[in-house]
């Protein structure tokens, strides 16, 4: 049996938000929660990575490099920062990816709110730092 976002029983249940789509296929009944969390994953995680580009673009004033240095970020940097929790495993949860997780329903890691603030400041270093560069700049 799977769930569908119209609220029957058919082949799956596709919820797409903001450019993310996620396919649940579930094999038991799902309950308003389970589907808020999807929901909650597929829009944050997108919207975390598409402010840190934004900013990473307002940084450098140029879209080709800020489209290969987010994709760096999303897919090496990001990564690579998770093994902080090597040295220090209450650091390396307040990285950028375990503290996402934990923010969208992981269990493990730090407590929410200092996921949420770790997010927010992950966020707001690369907001801030366009931001400052796009003050400064002349036109």
């Amino acid at each position: 049996m799977r769930y569908t976002a119209e609220g029957g029983v058919a082949g799956g249940a596709s919820f797409a938000f903001t450019g993310c789509e996620c396919t649940i296929l579930i094999t038991a009944n799902v309950n308003a929660s389970e589907v808020g969390d999807v929901v909650w994953t597929c829009v944050l995680w997108p919207t975390v990575f598409a402010v840190i580009a934004m900013g990473i673009g307002s940084l450098l004033r140029s879209n080709g490099a800020a489209v290969a240095i987010s994709l760096f970020f999303a897919f090496a940097a990001a990564p690579l920062l998770g093994l902080v929790s090597a040295a220090s495993e209450t650091l390396g949860n307040l990285m950028l990816l375990p503290a996402l997780a934990r923010v969208t329903g992981d269990n493990h890691g730090a407590p929410i709110a200092a996921a949420a603030a770790a997010v927010v400041g992950w966020v707001a270093l690369f907001w801030c730092a366009g931001a400052v560069r796009i003050t400064r700049d002349e036109y």
